[in-house]
């Protein structure tokens, strides 16, 4: 009769721990302020969220946008969310690019829209790239 060799609790305590994730208090506190922030926004009020790395901001924002229901109609789009990622070589923000992903995100009629005819945004990445900045 062979045995398999039984787990060690060890195994088992590592992947539950791993598994667990306590709240710092300055994020629970985030959460709580960026709910009311967003019950009190106005409708095309913009709501801007900074931080570090990795300090739980898209996380929050999602955790937050879920707590709030605003009625809205096919044609509103209650909740736009732009990350401003760094896009340059020379580790500067880059504002024009961040302003093509914002007007992209808002499906802006002139700079943020691919047409039935350049479906592939090749007209619009032309129209992003000609623009001073």
């Amino acid at each position: 009769m062979v045995s398999t060799p039984k787990k060690h609790w060890a195994s088992d305590a590592i992947v539950a721990i791993k598994a667990h994730r306590i709240a710092h208090k300055k994020y629970i506190e985030f959460e709580k302020d960026f709910v009311q922030i967003l019950h009190a926004a106005e409708p095309g009020e913009v709501v801007v969220v900074v931080g570090p790395s990795r300090s739980g901001k898209s996380k929050g924002v999602k955790r937050c946008k879920e707590q709030i229901v605003r009625p809205s109609t096919a044609d509103e789009r209650p909740w736009v969310t732009v990350v401003a990622s760094n896009d340059s070589r020379n580790s500067k923000f880059e504002t024009k690019s961040f302003f093509c992903r914002a007007l992209e995100a808002v499906e802006h009629p002139i700079y943020g829209l691919m047409t039935p005819d350049d479906s592939f945004g090749i007209a619009l990445g032309r129209r992003q790239e000609s623009t001073p900045g």
